[in-house]
């Protein structure tokens, strides 16, 4: 975590004559440290897998394949970063074997980068990719392989928009447009007061918060566990997540979810939110599914339930769920 050096505006100490204005280098510090280091989480989650005592336990998601056919292990939504700023990635990871060595593959957006994996306890992986392609919400995706027969393991992973100072350059397109640049002896214009205010509102919009990610293993239909899938007319609870207090007020959200349905089925989800909210989303299709949603002040309970409506052949699974306030 940065530390923060926002410093208050103080409105009784504006300088004269030749001396710097207090208030205005202020104001564009203030906005730079916005610029370089208000960073809401993209996703942060544990992928949850099969629990329990038995040998078929598992921890997170994992790959044996070889280099030539990565395993998609894991998938998520990043939405917001019109700017296209690059985004730092920490996973935990490790490999099942001593002397195997795993490759984790995160691709967004027309970008990608890797990290080996040689260590037999979950061990953290940071790796930052910046995209150059698309406009939000887009997808990232981070696949698994080896260089044997061995496995390497995802456990867990979470993502931010890394660091970005920018100084000049007048407006980007997230809509900032850095004040620090125009400092000097000279008149301030009410574009400059209005720019101050306006950047904040921008980088508001831009950097969305991610405020709960639920994430299954992106395994083909024949490898999902029955904890996250479906494939009867009865309704079943296939995740359950918590968002945390955030706001002082109730504010507009969106859920991003992506399932996945076999070519012959038809299949409805239904997602609770605390005891009131419901929703209910057709899907015939594999692939992302949103939903705008309230968000209670004290929070709520999220719980996505499926069921499939036609078809007899194949599952029904929820992959990722997030949960966004809406820009």
């Amino acid at each position: 975590m940065p530390t923060i050096y926002w410093k208050p505006l103080e409105l009784t100490t504006v300088h004269t004559g030749d001396d710097p204005v207090n208030l205005v280098s202020r104001l564009a510090s203030n906005e730079r440290w916005l610029q370089n280091f208000f960073t809401p989480q993209l996703f942060s989650t544990a992928i949850v897998s099969q629990t329990g005592a038995s040998s078929s336990a598992q921890i997170g998601a994992s790959s044996n394949t070889g280099s030539g056919s990565p395993l998609t292990l894991a998938r998520f939504q990043v939405r917001g970063n019109a700017a296209r700023h690059p985004v730092r990635v920490t996973m935990l990871a490790l490999v099942n074997n001593s002397g195997t060595t795993g490759t984790l593959t995160v691709s967004h957006a027309g970008g990608s980068g890797t990290v080996n994996v040689t260590a037999t306890s979950a061990t953290a992986h940071a790796v930052t990719v910046t995209p150059t392609t698309g406009s939000a919400p887009l997808e990232l995706t981070i696949s698994g392989h080896t260089d044997d027969s061995n496995h390497v393991v995802l456990v867990a992973c979470s993502a931010r928009i890394a660091p970005a100072d920018r100084t000049d350059g007048g407006a980007g397109l997230d809509g900032f447009a850095p004040l620090w640049g125009d400092l000097g002896n000279h008149p301030i214009s009410t574009e400059w007061v209005s720019r101050g205010y306006n950047n904040q509102r921008a980088l508001a919009r831009d950097r969305v918060a991610c405020l709960a990610t639920l994430a299954h293993p992106d395994y083909s239909g024949t490898t999902r566990l029955a904890q996250w899938t479906n494939n009867s007319t009865n309704t079943t609870a296939l995740g359950r997540m918590r968002v945390l207090p955030c706001d002082n007020v109730n504010r507009a959200g969106v859920i991003s979810l992506y399932a996945f349905v076999a070519s012959s089925v038809t299949a409805k989800i239904q997602i609770v939110i605390g005891g009131g909210q419901q929703y209910s989303l057709n899907v015939t299709a594999s692939g992302w599914h949103h939903q705008d949603i309230d968000l209670p002040a004290e929070g709520a309970s999220v719980t996505i339930y499926g069921q499939c409506d036609s078809g007899s052949a194949g599952d029904f699974a929820l992959i990722t769920a997030q949960v966004f306030r809406k820009a």
